[in-house]
This record gives structure tokens, sequence and C-alpha cells, in this order.
């Protein structure tokens, strides 16, 4: 009691904190302990509230947002605060195992505060997600008898996961007539309330509107779709609809229109210049779990898959009615005769299409620059089209609705133990191959599998193939990635190649063994090639970037040719590309193509020789420093040629702010690699600490 000041003076127990902080708490005290200055009692109790408030450790922001796309690199950047005057320990708890807190724990002193960044991990499916972080360490933790909980200050992130929406595309200038349709979606029986939905109307099978959910009015999304149409030439057609589902990534292709209500049958959309449909009684469409899957095919050869189910089951050649028969030169299956050959189909192409199986398709080469094989129906059960699979060659279809990698896609193998080995092998028509180094592991030019590809297979077949080997079931699709928001990344190239009319290929695992003036880097290429006889004129049959791998420098590279030709039974030469100067030497040998073999493993590569680049120019190396390419983009390549081990390989700024301490350990005998593509355009100095002295490379990104 404080006569001057008229104040009570209370003191918190600060052990017992941990159970008020944060939090609104009524205090009371009794009458009966007050007195006035005059030493008068009080005559009623006195009753107040007050928010506790005595942590010294506070988060930057209350709360954070962050969207992208669902394999961007994704981090939420934040600080944490100790507005004490005391040094305090903190730890950061309650993140999901797919986010990761850097630093997790550590000092901050007192009025101080410490950057904090978070970074999502593994890639997320489309949703959005709220993430809950704990900031412990201001306030001691109760004790083991009350529960040992520890008071954490809360932050809320929210990321919200989305794709792109699919490039919709038509000329409305070309129809004399359009008709207003305000539509409201069903998902079954469920209204969507998603903006980037979208809405496509179709006449026939041509796009003629489209129109995001994104009007809300009366707690209720609405499209206001216009739909373009000539009503001379459209005379007696009606218009169907397509959603694309946001949440999903997919477009779902079977979609009821209904009118006024959902109670009846499905009704018919004329066209019309006036329609009934308002505000108050749009046009309602539910779009049923049907989706719409495409493949693209490009001249020459092509494996696909049919990832969707029908009842009545689609015929094979359904499968391909999408694309005129003209186009089509072949659609074979492993072991099976043609379905189709000169632009007829044989009676085996009634047999139901097989979702478990790869297809091979040969385009025209003298027409389209590509075609979209397209179905509609079911997305196939991963449970119910699980897989049988033997010793030696296998055909896969790929059932997911999503990209998956590699060793996502296959882990049900590795979890059986018994069906993976060593070296065993999956491979692509054009993405690589990848190979099985255990506990589920691949390495590879092939990282992904995706929607409508097919590929093959090939388990140990030492002890006879076609022996049962285990059971492939996918993984289950839980958000579509991959549905079409970004084009893939052209893969590097350094000789001009065009191998899609070979129908075979053989994959090579293969090291590289130059002079030590010549050094390798991730910018090296590997190229494979065929002479004409005739001719004398050089062609490239394959080509492969340099890998970093356990392994060292390795290259997976897929040479194509035909099963069987007389013309590929000769020598196949290869080249090295370097990265570094630009410059390309011969191999000493020479291999013979052997289609569907796997040429060299990860524990025995095939090994080729450059005597010849010693003829060449030796790199200037001078201080033993290299870094390539000068200028770069995204990723740098290091190289250490100094007599002396290096301590330490920093990056700086060129004001000399450190950016970041590389952990290349063994840089005396392999490159290291540095990935800056966030860091901001400049130049940069890389030094390389050793007993001899400091050695530095200028850099410009």
């Amino acid at each position: 009691w404080n006569s001057l000041h008229d104040q009570v003076i209370i003191a918190l127990d600060e052990n017992a904190l941990y159970k008020y902080e944060d939090q609104l708490v009524t205090f009371k005290v009794p009458a009966t302990q007050l007195r006035d200055a005059a030493g008068n009692s009080i005559a009623n109790d006195m009753t107040f509230e007050m928010l506790i408030d005595r942590n010294p450790l506070k988060w930057g922001e209350d709360d954070l947002a962050l969207s992208g796309h669902p394999d961007d690199a994704l981090a939420f950047a934040t600080t944490v605060r100790n507005i004490g005057n005391e040094e305090k320990y903190f730890e950061i708890v309650g993140l999901p195992a797919w986010i990761e807190a850097s630093p997790a724990s550590g000092m901050v002193a007192a009025d101080s505060e410490v950057p904090v960044t978070f970074t999502v991990i593994d890639a997320r499916p489309i949703g959005q997600y709220a993430i809950d972080a704990k900031l412990k360490g201001g306030l001691p933790c109760g004790s083991n008898a009350s529960g040992g909980y520890c008071y954490g200050e809360r932050l809320t992130m929210a990321l919200d996961i989305f794709i792109d929406a699919p490039e919709l595309t038509f000329d409305p200038s070309v129809f004399p007539n359009s008709m207003p349709v305000i539509a409201k979606v069903f998902k079954g029986d469920i209204a969507s309330s998603d903006p980037r939905d979208i809405v496509m109307a179709y006449v026939g099978d041509q796009l003629r509107g489209f129109s995001s959910l994104d009007m809300p009015v009366a707690d209720q999304n609405l499209a206001f779709v216009t739909v373009f149409f000539d009503d001379a030439a459209d005379a007696g057609q009606t218009v169907s609809f397509r959603v694309w589902d946001a949440s999903t990534g997919v477009i779902r292709a079977h979609v009821e229109p209904h009118w006024p209500d959902l109670s009846g049958d499905p009704v018919s959309v004329a066209l019309a210049t006036i329609s009934p449909y308002s505000v108050f009684e749009p046009l309602l469409l539910r779009a049923t779990d049907k989706v719409e899957v495409q493949a693209e095919l490009t001249p020459g050869w092509n494996w696909v898959s049919v990832n969707v189910t029908n009842d009545p089951a689609t015929s094979i050649e359904d499968a391909f009615k999408s694309v005129e028969d003209a186009d089509i030169l072949q659609v074979k299956a492993h072991g099976e005769a043609a379905y189709l050959a000169s632009g007829v189909w044989t009676p085996a192409a009634t047999d139901a299409v097989d979702v478990n199986m790869r297809y091979a398709v040969q385009m025209r080469t003298d027409g389209a620059t590509s075609w979209t094989m397209s179905n509609i129906g079911t997305a196939a059960d991963h449970l119910e089209h699980t897989q049988d699979l033997v010793t030696g060659w296998n055909e896969l279809g790929y059932i997911p609705q999503q990209s998956f990698a590699v060793e996502d896609a296959l882990r049900a193998l590795a979890d059986a133990d018994t069906v993976l080995g060593f070296n065993d092998l999956v491979k692509s028509r054009y993405d690589g191959f990848a190979v099985h180094i255990g506990d589920g592991d691949w390495v590879g030019s092939l990282q992904l599998l995706r929607p409508g590809q097919g590929y093959r297979l090939h388990l140990d077949a030492a002890d006879g193939a076609g022996t049962a080997a285990g059971t492939l079931e996918w993984p289950a699709s839980y958000g579509f990635m991959d549905a079409g928001y970004r084009a893939d990344e052209e893969n590097a190239e350094a000789w001009s190649m065009n191998v899609r009319g070979l129908e075979s290929s053989m994959s090579m695992i293969v090291r590289l063994d130059v002079p030590a003036d010549h050094p390798q880097g991730l910018a090296d290429m590997l190229g494979a090639f065929v002479t004409d006889e005739q001719t004398g004129e050089r062609r490239c049959v394959g080509q492969a970037q340099a890998m970093d791998t356990d392994a060292g420098l390795l290259y997976f590279l897929s040479v194509y040719g035909e099963a069987v030709d007389a013309a590929n039974e000769g020598a196949l030469s290869f080249a090295w590309s370097s990265g570094l100067t630009g410059m390309e030497y011969p191999a000493d040998e020479l291999e013979t193509f052997a289609a569907n073999a796997l040429k060299g493993g990860l524990d025995e590569p095939v090994v080729l020789h450059f005597s010849k680049a010693e003829l060449a120019p030796s790199v200037d190396m001078a201080g033993g420093l290299v870094a390539y390419p000068n200028p770069f983009k995204d990723e740098l390549t290091i190289h250490w040629h100094g007599e002396s081990a290096v301590k330490q390989l920093r990056i700086e700024t060129a004001g000399g702010q450190l950016v970041e301490l590389l952990d290349c350990d063994n840089l005396q005998s392999g490159p290291c690699r540095w990935v800056a593509g966030d860091l901001p355009a400049g130049v940069y100095f890389i030094h390389a600490v050793t007993e001899r002295g400091n050695f530095s490379v200028r850099v410009v990104k």
C-alpha cells in the first residue's frame, strides 16, 4: 500500500505466470485488506481486470501470410525480439514436419532481436494451411507436478498454395451473337465459394466463353459467363459446361445444368440472346467427379497411359478418339500386336484400355508439332489398380493424378523390402532414367513421374526374367500439383538433336576421365553420336548434363536407336563439352547400341577417356580457385586446384559482408555447388581460406 500515490502494489509469482500469460485475469482484493490514506477501511471489495503480459520474448509480427505454387521455394521471415533487460534462451516449437525454423533455438541478447526464417521443406498440395509457431523461453515452465506446461508466444502463419488456371483462349470477334449466363457451381451437392474456380461454356467441342466464380452476391459466388455464338451456323446447338476446380487443379468435365433448383433432371441450355438466368435464379451447374486428363503427343514415338476409368470401359480405340486417325502411325503395347497401323484400327483395339499399361504411340512427323490426347472419366483408384511385377521388364501406366518424385511414386516397392535391388531401373521416353541406390532412394536424370506418361521398370533378373517380384501400389493423389500451371523447363542441349523417330533407347551411366588441368563441372555435357557411313555426317542421338552424386560427377545418358536395325549396330562415338571453356573433346572409346540395355552402374560406371584433351590448352587456374559460369544465374560451380586444403569457403558481397559459409569439406576431390537463386543480382567474391593464404575470385550474378 502506497499512501502517497494511492496505489495497490501486486507482486506476481513469476513461477506461476505460465498459467496466466496473455490472458485477461480478474483480481479481487478483499475490503478487509485495504485502507485509505487516513487508515480507514474500504467498504467494498476491489475487483478489476488486467491483461497479463510479462513475457519478454516477442515475435516481430503477430501473423504472417504467404502464397505460392506447390513447388515454389516458400519461406516466412520474421524476428524474435527480447524486450527485457536480460539475455534469454528461446526455442521455437509446434511446427509441422514440413516446415523448418532457422534458427530453431538460441540466445537473444537484452533489448535486441534475432532474424528467423520458416522454410517449407516439402512441397505442399493445393490448399490453405494455418501454422501456429510457439516461442518458448521467456517465462519459467510449470513444475512436473503441474504437468510441466511451458507458455509459448504464438505466431500464426497462413499459407495459400494454389496453381495457375489453364490458359483459355478463343476469338469472340468472329461470332455475331452472345448469350449472358449467370451460373452457380456445385461440386456434388456442395456449393463452391472458391473465386479461383472457372466456368467454361462450350458449343459442340469449341470453347465459347468462360468466367471465374468471382462475383459475390448474397453470400454466394457466381460466374457471369458470356457465351458467343452464330445463330445461323450454330442453329439447334446447345451449351455444355465444364468447371476448372482450383482446389484440385483439374477440369471437371461432366457438368449437369439444373434450373431453377437441383431437384429435377438436368436441363438443356439452348442458345439465345436472352437467357432466364439471374442473380436470384442462376443456372445451377452440378460438377460430378469425372475429370478430363490430357497427354501431349509429339511427332515420332511417345509413351502414354490413361489414368481414368469408365463404366462401360473405354476401348483402346476410343482412348485416342480426340486425335485424328490419319495422324497416328502406330499404337501398340509391349509384347502385343499393333492396335493401329497405317491409320487402320485392328479388332484388338476394341479391348478395354488398361490403366496399368504403357502404350507406345508413333505420330506423323510431317504434320503438326503436337496433338492433345484427351480422356474423360473417374480418376483411377490407386488401391483398386495395383500392378503385379516380375523380374526383368515391366510396363507401367501411371495411375496418380499428380506428379510425384520417383522415390515417392515407387515408395511402396521400397517399403516391401524385397522388391527393389541396387541398380534397378525406371525409364521414361524423353525425361531420362533413374536407378535405385538402396533404402528407396533413386538417382538419375529422371526426377518426376507424371500423369499421362508411360514408363518401364526393370527389376533384377539375375536369376531369370518373368519371376513374380512383388506388387506396385501407387500413392494416393492428395492434390494436383502439376495440372498445367507451369511449363516444364527445357533440358539443356549442347548439340541439336532429333531422336523422336527412333523407337528404342539405351541407358548409360558414365564417368569421364579427363586431364587434371581440364576441370569438370555441373555445366558440362556428354553427347552420343552416330556417323552416316556414306555422307560422313555426325548425328547426335543422346546427350546428358553432369550430375553431382555421392559417387562423384556422373552422366545419366539416354541413347536412342532402333530396336532391330543393322545401321545402328555400328559404333557410337562420344564427345565432352566443357562448361568452363565451351570446347568440345572426343572420347577415346566407342560403344555399340543395345536397345533397352543399361550399360554401367553407380558402382561400376562406363569410363570414357579423353586423352586428346591433353593436346588442347590447359585451363588457366591461377590461384587454384575457379568458378563458373561467370556471370551466373542461379547456380555456380566452384573448383579448387591448389595444393593446400581449403579450411573455409566464404561468399561475400562487394562490400565485404558475409553472405554464406559453404560446406564443401571435399572440395579438393570434386566441385562444390552454390545455389543462389534467391540472392539479388550483383558482384560477389568467393574466398578460399588455406594455410598458405587466401584465394579469391570475383563472380557476377
